[in-house]
């Protein structure tokens, strides 16, 4: 994480991804590997791939535990990039009617999912 954070401190979004993809390969699926690659596509959100970043993220989705609801936004805003709004909008609903969201979670993607309500 330290070599991601001085990349993304420099300004290097793409040395702090390659780092957080690399600490996510070498830990095998632990929780810092779950981490990294949440923050990987985080990090990299509007200049990846949506191919790639749905690649990091659908597997976090899939096991539905701590980082779903996190992995869920992400995803949505990447399916906002690629245009598919309505895929977006589908899951910001589903992601709203999950147990256990945080208020914090709730309200960013409440104000999401209204801003592509009213046409955004």
């Amino acid at each position: 994480f330290e070599l991601a954070e001085i990349a993304a401190r420099a300004g290097d979004t793409e040395a702090a991804a390659a780092a957080l993809e690399a600490l996510a390969e070498a830990r095998g699926g632990d929780a810092y590997a779950k981490t990294a690659s949440l923050f990987s596509a985080y990090t990299e959100l509007d200049t990846a791939e949506p191919a790639s970043l749905l690649a990091r993220l659908d597997p976090l989705i899939a096991e539905d535990a701590s980082f779903t609801a996190l992995a869920m936004e992400l995803k949505a805003q990447v399916l906002i990039r690629t245009g598919d709004q309505a895929g977006a909008l589908a899951l910001l609903d589903q992601l709203l009617a999950r147990d256990g969201l945080t208020r914090d979670v709730a309200g960013r993607v409440e104000a999401l999912r209204d801003s592509l309500s009213d046409g955004g």
